[in-house]
């Protein structure tokens, strides 16, 4: 499976936004970006929007959770890396927004598996009134 790069992950992104979800290697793909240390983090931060979006959809949780189980260690990393950058820096800095964008994209994946998995829309719709708080 290849490594998406920003522009593949933008088509992506775009193409769950309007509903389309057609290729069966994008699954195995992100699983493949995510983990790749080549990745830079602008295209890590985009696949976990895209495993997101994907989430939302609700159309194969399943598929969606064993990608998850294969991406938790460099989901770790990049997380951790994001907190320490971060630290310290200005609220326009871009440490402190792509930290900030990963714990969006973190917690919609989350919840939106939640969702879908575990039928919690109300938890989801209280953690998107906080987070646009």
């Amino acid at each position: 499976m290849p490594i998406l790069d920003a522009t593949h992950l933008q088509d992506h992104k775009t193409g769950v936004t309007n509903g389309f979800w057609t290729d069966p290697t994008v699954l195995p793909s992100l699983v493949q970006t995510l983990n790749a240390k080549t990745t830079a983090d602008a295209d890590r931060l985009a696949a976990i929007e895209v495993l997101g979006l994907y989430a939302r959809t609700g159309a194969d949780t399943e598929a969606v959770l064993d990608a998850v189980q294969k991406v938790h260690f460099s989901f770790e990393q990049f997380f951790n890396k994001a907190e320490i950058a971060a630290r310290g820096a200005a609220p326009d800095s871009p440490a402190y927004i792509m930290a900030d964008e990963l714990h969006r994209a973190l917690l919609t994946l989350l919840f939106c598996l939640c969702e879908y998995k575990f039928k919690g829309t109300q938890l989801l719709e209280i953690t998107n009134w906080n987070m646009d708080q």
